[in-house]
């Protein structure tokens, strides 16, 4: 991630709730803005806008006062009754003539001065259309509906707040208001159950984007058929002069020069790029906020598969974000490592261990369900071949780990695309990384 900074602390003020949010200085980052190399503009947003609605609605109003070609009128004759074409002419008229009104709503960012804006340059559209074939006006109408719906991009929070839950529900509210004000959207990734009346409140609609699996360690053990794998790469690791050890985030600087060649390797194998937002990346600032699980060979010191281990308070849950081997490496050291973690967990006392989320798990792929569960149940049925869906759940499933949904909280329509590929570049770092 650019121009932002990671802010570690060890404790936070009781009963202060926050959000899992980058944090740059302000209080929230503009995901799109920052994301698809939109920040250079954004302060000329508002300008931009209100031009580009000015000089629509002025053509919009001068072309309602002109007459059309005669040929492209009998052909509109043979289509439409007379009175509709002529009516075309007014409600043309009248579009531009509240697109000059709303200009000032534009500049100063009002959320509903943009919804009017996109309702009368479509209306505009369509009247340039049926007033007299005016292609070259309803294009020019379809290129600022396209242009301003990419300035309308969305405040992103990833996760729940966090703290009491009464002053949790105010700072939801009070994302929302701060999006508002700076005519944007709002969204809220990768939520729970918690606060799904607060988001309906917000007038958004809940997409449910998969389930996440946590594994109860109290009674953990890699005994039985379904650990197989993982009791074996523990065992034979041992065999082979591979140790398992924890890293104290105090020598992870030391050590990063090691870490950073083993996930080099690790994205050089998948032609693969880092990731943000929701995903770590293999940087200093990031890897010494946390302990290392790594997995050494005794003899040469090498390391060969690393993760970093991130903590929940009273030891409640321990969960893993990145996880990289090196491919030249034994092929059992991931399972080597993800087994000795587990154990470790257990033995330190934590009570859940996160497997993370299984994207478009748990959708009902049924005819009388909602567009986006027959869309993400499609996808998750069909396409093995780009994602390991099935695999991936498959996988989590040997652990016998309780299951819970994760929600995407945004506006609903045409705004969701829009929100799914501004989360998307926000996780790729960019448009660019979503080819990667």
């Amino acid at each position: 991630m650019r121009n932002c900074a990671f802010c570690p602390v060890r404790s936070w003020p009781k009963d202060n709730p926050l959000f899992s949010i980058v944090e740059d200085g302000k209080w929230w980052i503009d995901a799109n803005f920052k994301e698809t190399d939109l920040a250079r503009i954004a302060p000329a947003v508002p300008i931009l806008a209100a031009g580009i609605a000015l000089v629509l609605g002025v053509i919009l109003l001068i072309s309602g006062n002109l007459p059309s070609d005669p040929d492209r009128i009998n052909v509109l004759r043979g289509l439409f009754p007379l009175a509709f074409v002529e009516v075309s002419y007014l409600v043309g008229s009248i579009a531009g003539i509240l697109l000059i009104l709303v200009v000032r709503g534009l500049n100063r960012r009002l959320a509903r001065a943009w919804s009017v804006t996109m309702v009368l340059l479509a209306v505009g559209l369509v009247a340039s259309l049926t007033k007299g074939l005016d292609w070259k006006e309803a294009l020019s109408l379809a290129l600022a509906l396209g242009i301003l719906g990419m300035f309308r991009s969305a405040f992103v929070s990833k996760g729940d707040p966090v703290g009491d839950p009464e002053a949790a529900r105010q700072l939801i509210w009070r994302l929302r208001e701060m999006a508002d004000q700076s005519g944007r959207r709002c969204a809220f990734y990768s939520v729970g159950s918690a606060f799904l009346p607060t988001y309906l409140d917000l007038g958004l609609s809940i997409l449910k984007m998969g389930e996440v699996a946590r594994v109860d360690l109290t009674g953990f053990t890699l005994e039985g058929s379904s650990k197989r794998d993982f009791r074996q790469a523990v065992n034979k690791a041992t065999r082979e002069g591979y140790a398992f050890e924890i890293l104290p985030k105090i020598d992870v600087q030391a050590a990063f020069a090691d870490l950073k060649a083993v996930s080099d390797a690790w994205l050089s194998a998948r032609n693969g790029a880092e990731k943000g937002f929701s995903l770590g990346a293999c940087t200093p600032a990031y890897l010494a906020q946390f302990d290392h699980a790594v997995l050494r060979h005794e003899g040469s010191g090498r390391i060969v598969a690393f993760a970093n281990l991130m903590q929940g308070a009273d030891r409640g849950e321990l969960a893993l974000d990145l996880m990289r081997h090196d491919p030249q490496g034994p092929k059992f050291a991931m399972d080597a490592l993800f087994g000795h973690i587990m154990l470790w967990g257990k033995a330190q006392g934590f009570h859940w261990f996160s497997l993370g989320g299984a994207p478009l798990s748990g959708l009902e792929n049924h005819r009388l369900a909602s567009v986006w569960n027959r869309v993400g149940g499609f996808v998750r049925d069909h396409g093995e071949r780009f994602y390991h869906f099935e695999g991936l759940r498959s996988f989590k499933e040997k652990f016998d780990p309780v299951w819970t949904p994760e929600y995407l909280a945004c506006p609903g329509g045409f705004a969701v695309p829009q929100v799914l590929f501004e989360v998307s570049t926000l996780i790729s770092n960019g448009v660019k990384g979503l080819v990667r």
